[in-house]
C-alpha cells in the first residue's frame, strides 16, 4: 500500500488513466469490427455463391433481402462501405495519438483494412 501523498495520487492518476485508455481501445475495437462486418457483407453481395458462406448470412432477413438481385446485374458498391472504413482508421489513429494503443499496431491494423477494402473494390 502507498504510504507517501504522492504515491496515492499516482494511483488515482493511473486508474483514471487506465480508464479512459480502456475506453478508447474498446471504441477503436468497435469501429474495427463494424468495418470488418461492412466487408464482409460487401464481400457477400460481390459473389453469389458466397452467399451462404458469409460470416453473418442468413442471421438478419433483412439485409439477406436486400442483398439479393432478380435481374442478376452486379449490385452497386454501397457507399457507406467507405465510411466505414475511415471511421475506422480515424479510431485507430486517435488511440494511437493519445497512447491508448501502439503506433506500429495501429499501422498494421489501418495497412491490413485497407488492403482488404482494396481487394474487395478490385473486384478480386
Amino acid at each position: 500500500m502507498a504510504n507517501s501523498s504522492s504515491a496515492r495520487k499516482r494511483i488515482r492518476q493511473t486508474l483514471r488513466r487506465t480508464a479512459r485508455n480502456s475506453a478508447r481501445r474498446s471504441r477503436a475495437r468497435r469501429f474495427v469490427r463494424f468495418c470488418e462486418e461492412a466487408l464482409a457483407n460487401y464481400a457477400a453481395s460481390l459473389s453469389p455463391s458466397a452467399k451462404g458462406t458469409a460470416k453473418d448470412a442468413g442471421k438478419d432477413k433483412k439485409t439477406a433481402k436486400d442483398s439479393s438481385n432478380p435481374k442478376g446485374e452486379s449490385p452497386p458498391a454501397p457507399i457507406l462501405l467507405e465510411e466505414h472504413v475511415r471511421r475506422a482508421m480515424s479510431e485507430l489513429h486517435r488511440a494511437a495519438q493519445k497512447g491508448a494503443m501502439h503506433r506500429k499496431a495501429v499501422n498494421r491494423k489501418v495497412s491490413r483494412l485497407a488492403k482488404r477494402m482494396k481487394t474487395l473494390q478490385q473486384g478480386g
